[in-house]
């Protein structure tokens, strides 16, 4: 434990007493929910960033909505604009954030990305102008306005709920007894070797407040990013990101055989020509989806190529059937409950 924690334990004690209160003036009836005219998802966590939010939400846009019509709501982070906002081609991530522009650029064809920190406010804008099957809403745990049809919460493998302090001392933003409005939990970033034994240890942990099902992801890297691998052997190698934490990144590249110089960006980072002037004289930038939105606009000829390290989650335990059928029944199977 850092040694400044004591200072920072009162903090973190006046923090979890404001957002227990906050949870149950929502719980009581004080603060209105609405539930609105059309089924939805909220994806989220009770600690900030770095969970897999947004490679959960690829995966439900690429397993789970087949031919339905389906809106994806983000709030935007660090994004220029106010308000809501339907992502478009014209869109940076300046104008929209750096994550709905990656979800747009990937699945435009198939589903609507708009951005407003007023979720409920956006459901009403896309209904005015399109009739919706199911909404996804992106970093949504939190925001008690909307009663999702079905909540999925996510905690990492590394540094699950139960185990963290609030903020400042640790990472909880929410507290730990929100547990209860979860539907169902995803551990993520699980090594991709783990027993049954340790997941069922995981499980009862998590279950020790409330019963909820449980499932198991580890993330994979794409087929088209590890057949290039080989390509990459010899050569100098930049890897620039900007996550909430890429620790997780930067040890499975150097598992596969890698070497790189690692520029390290704080997450959401608007990238600068001083960024990239750093990376002239490599002659390969390795990145991520998020942060190759933000790259793109700014790069030149005269740079290196740049490669993306996609990363997908992967159900463990025979998982995937089962976790895709909990999402299909519930946004596609049921009517939509007005409250």
């Amino acid at each position: 434990m850092p040694f400044f924690s004591p200072l920072l334990w009162p903090i973190s004690l006046i923090y979890q007493l404001v957002v227990y209160v906050r949870n149950a003036l929502y719980d009581w009836g004080w603060f209105k929910s609405y539930r609105p005219n059309v089924n939805s998802l909220a994806v989220g966590n009770l600690s900030v960033g770095g969970s897999g939010k947004t490679p959960m939400i690829e995966f439900i846009l690429r397993y789970c909505i087949e031919d339905h019509r389906v809106a994806v709501i983000s709030r935007g982070y660090k994004r220029k604009s106010k308000g809501f906002r339907r992502v478009s081609d014209s869109d940076t991530a300046l104008t929209v954030g750096d994550e709905p522009l990656q979800l747009y650029q990937q699945f435009k064809s198939q589903v609507t990305v708009a951005v407003d920190a007023d979720r409920l406010n956006a459901i009403e804008q896309l209904l005015k102008s399109e009739t919706l099957q199911a909404v996804i809403l992106d970093d949504a745990f939190q925001h008690r306005r909307i009663r999702a049809s079905l909540n999925l919460l996510l905690t990492t493998y590394q540094r699950p709920f139960y185990d963290d302090h609030y903020l400042p001392m640790g990472r909880l933003r929410d507290h730990k007894n929100q547990l209860k409005r979860a539907d169902f939990v995803l551990v993520t970033k699980c090594p991709e070797q783990l027993n049954l034994a340790e997941a069922e240890a995981i499980r009862a942990r998590i279950n020790r407040q409330c019963s909820k099902e449980v499932f198991f992801a580890c993330s994979r890297y794409s087929q088209q990013f590890l057949s290039r691998l080989p390509l990459l052997a010899n050569q100098r190698i930049a890897l620039i990101t900007g996550l909430a934490d890429a620790q997780q990144l930067k040890g499975d590249l150097l598992r596969l055989g890698l070497t790189f110089d690692f520029f390290e960006k704080p997450d959401h980072h608007h990238y600068t020509d001083s960024d990239i002037n750093a990376l002239k004289d490599y002659t390969c930038v390795l990145t991520t989806s998020k942060d190759e939105v933000k790259l793109a606009p700014l790069w030149n000829d005269c740079l290196p190529p740049r490669v993306i390290a996609e990363v997908e989650h992967h159900l463990l335990f025979d998982g995937h059937t089962q976790f895709v059928k909990r999402i299909k029944e519930s946004l596609f199977d049921r009517k939509p409950e007005v409250c």
